[in-house]
């Protein structure tokens, strides 16, 4: 007499289903729920990669911005970087045409790398200031 202690075989093609889509459904569910990051840290990246001076043997891929630019774009983002006042954040990045952030920490951001990347020369510092002085009361 021998007893058979396996797992039932009506049980077996629900075990192979669940097994089966745990992955996908795990993946799509982090996926879903980190998107606005997602899409940050892409925006992150394509605006690095278009603002990074990058050298390929003699050649020069992009020329860096001049020394008062440059100046006048670390004033901003320290100015930036020192708002606490999210509507003042909020009113900026919509002036500036950028998505409703979720937190003030993502506006910040977002505001930074739009200067970085519309920001090259002293011009390009004077026509971005001129934008936002209404809301930020300073030339940058």
């Amino acid at each position: 007499m021998q007893i058979d202690f396996g797992q039932p075989q009506q049980f077996h093609g629900v075990v192979d289903l669940i097994v089966g889509l745990a992955w996908p459904v795990t993946i799509l569910s982090i996926v879903l729920f980190l998107r606005l990051e997602i899409k940050m840290l892409a925006q992150t990246l394509a605006v690095r990669a278009m603002t990074a001076d990058i050298d390929i043997g003699p050649l020069k891929i992009r020329e860096p911005s001049s020394m008062e630019a440059q100046a006048r774009r670390v004033t901003f983002t320290k100015y930036i970087r020192s708002l606490t006042d999210t509507a003042m954040l909020l009113a900026i990045a919509k002036r500036l045409g950028l998505p409703v952030a979720v937190t003030s920490s993502l506006a910040r951001n977002m505001i930074i790398f739009a200067m970085a990347e519309r920001v090259q020369t002293n011009g390009d510092m004077d026509e971005f200031s001129k934008r936002i002085k209404t809301i930020t009361k300073q030339d940058f």
